[in-house]
């Protein structure tokens, strides 16, 4: 099972709670970890998970918006674990590409994308325990993960630029 991580490796994303609770399923065989994205905790990141993950861990570095389609492709879940996040676009793109969706209480687009154990998980920030729970449940239940990446791409078809339009038209 293949979880992507999309975003800068900064403090405020939390890319080491994600690194640590990757490192907790490192026994997993079947656990891969996409981390597409740079920032001053790329070094450390990899630090932490190259020993326990080798070649399952994938890091490609900054990618430009057009080249972004391949990792959701080839991921099975989308982790976001910031402590703050205004909406977290990158979770309508992982719905899009029918991907169940692991985000903290951080991450503001939960409050309207994401149904907890329909279209993905919500976990508090800061907790990589319940993080790591989260993802082995995502390994463990392969049609639980099917299930929650056709609800979450079924989700995000309402979340479109035309609709956003009509709904500021109408409140205006």
């Amino acid at each position: 099972v293949a979880f992507l991580f999309s975003g800068k490796l900064i403090p405020r994303k939390q890319p080491l709670l994600l690194a640590e609770a990757a490192r907790r399923l490192a026994d997993r065989p079947d656990l891969a970890l996409i981390v597409v994205g740079d920032g001053e905790l790329r070094g450390e990141m990899e630090r932490m998970l190259r020993p326990a993950l080798g070649s399952r861990l994938i890091m490609p570095g900054f990618v430009n918006q057009g080249g972004l389609g391949r990792y959701y492709r080839a991921a099975d879940a989308f982790v976001l674990p910031s402590t703050a996040e205004t909406w977290g676009l990158v979770v309508n793109e992982a719905m899009h590409f029918g991907l169940p969706v692991v985000v903290s209480d951080g991450v503001g687009c939960r409050l309207d994308l994401v149904e907890d154990g329909r279209t993905g998980f919500v976990f508090g920030a800061s907790d990589p325990d319940a993080l790591a729970r989260l993802m082995r449940r995502m390994i463990g239940e392969p049609a639980l993960r099917a299930a929650m990446g056709e609800a979450a791409h079924a989700r995000i078809q309402g979340f479109t630029a035309g609709r956003a339009v009509d709904a500021l038209c109408g409140a205006i």
